[in-house]
């Protein structure tokens, strides 16, 4: 059974996907999506089942924001809201702070972060080793002709 909460916070979130595809300025973009939400609640049985959805593509409209809040941060990288704190404390993330109070993290500096420390696969390194003997063989055949 769904509680009026939940729904208020369907509603809620509704609005903000709204207004965030009103700021980007593309009306026909949420009327394509506002006839996809009425084809779901044709579709589904629940509106558990339309809500769980809704959270996935919630879940997705993170990927376009070039600016995260801290939640988002944490939501995006899967962590806890207290370790992106941590990673700014430490400044290992850079932040903004337009306001001196609210912290911004780009999501391109998150991508940095998260891809940073890479650990090859071993096929990898195999092709990594062949590339560097063969790199040798030549240069040594290359001073045998000289």
């Amino acid at each position: 059974m769904i509680t009026n909460y939940e729904i208020f916070d369907l509603l809620n979130r509704m609005d903000r996907a709204n207004d965030f595809l009103k700021n980007k300025g593309d009306i026909e973009e949420l009327l394509e999506n506002l006839t996809l939400v009425q084809n779901y609640l044709a579709r589904y049985e629940s509106l558990g089942s339309l809500i769980k959805d809704l959270k996935k593509i919630e879940d997705l409209i993170y990927v376009t924001k070039e600016l995260f809040t801290i939640e988002d941060a944490a939501k995006y990288m899967g962590v806890s809201v207290h370790h992106i704190y941590k990673l700014t404390s430490n400044h290992e993330i850079s932040v903004y702070k337009p306001s001196g109070k609210l912290i911004y993290i780009s999501r391109k500096e998150l991508h940095k972060w998260m891809t940073k420390n890479l650990i090859l696969s071993d096929d990898e390194i195999r092709e990594m080793a062949k590339e560097q003997l063969g790199k040798l063989v030549d240069k040594k055949m290359n001073k045998k002709q000289k």
